[in-house]
């Protein structure tokens, strides 16, 4: 199942191999674009809806 998160600012990110993936994705987006950012694995996870 796909699954699909999106930061504050909008940015959006939706994969097709599930949320575990998409998890990943939005820690890479988190550390280049809001470097800072405190969060962790399990609280993106629980933001991130299945599609």
């Amino acid at each position: 199942m796909g699954a699909m998160n999106v930061c504050s600012c909008g940015w959006t990110i939706v994969s097709p191999l599930g949320a575990e993936d998409c998890v990943k994705h939005t820690m890479i987006h988190l550390r280049d674009s809001h470097p800072g950012t405190i969060i962790t694995h399990d609280e993106i996870l629980a933001h991130t809806k299945p599609v």
